[in-house]
This record gives C-alpha cells, sequence and structure tokens, in this order.
C-alpha cells in the first residue's frame, strides 16, 4: 500500500497477538497518511480540498476526527 507520494505505509497496526488491523483501522491510517501528505504540499485547505476532490468543510472534519495538526 502506498500514500499520496508513493512511499509506502506504515501498516504496523497489528496487534498484540500479530493479527492485521480491521478493515477500518487500515482505512483510517490511509485516510491520515493521505490526507496529511496532501496538506503538507498544499498551500491552503482550499487547495487540497480541490486536490482531494472533497468539500472543505469535510476535510476540516476528517482532520479533528483523524487528529491531523498540519496546516
Amino acid at each position: 500500500m502506498t500514500g499520496a507520494t508513493g512511499e509506502k505505509l506504515d501498516i504496523s497496526l497489528f496487534k498484540e497477538n500479530n493479527e492485521p488491523p480491521s478493515l477500518k483501522q487500515a482505512i483510517a491510517q490511509f485516510e491520515q497518511t493521505y490526507i496529511a501528505d496532501t496538506l503538507a504540499k498544499a498551500r491552503t485547505l482550499k487547495e487540497a480540498a480541490e486536490q482531494l476532490d472533497i468539500d472543505i468543510s469535510t476535510l476540516v472534519r476528517k482532520k479533528k476526527r483523524l487528529n491531523i495538526t498540519s496546516q
């Protein structure tokens, strides 16, 4: 699995018994990494939202829910 910049994502969400993460956990980590990468490259929230093809209010909600602090 790769992030927005093509680098491999850290899928170290394995539980203590070495089971893979749930789909919900894996999607949340991918979404967090992808949004954080996009925000790091964009000059504004509006630009990042446009690149992600989502509404700016959705981006703000996702930033809050996923604890993304950039921008």
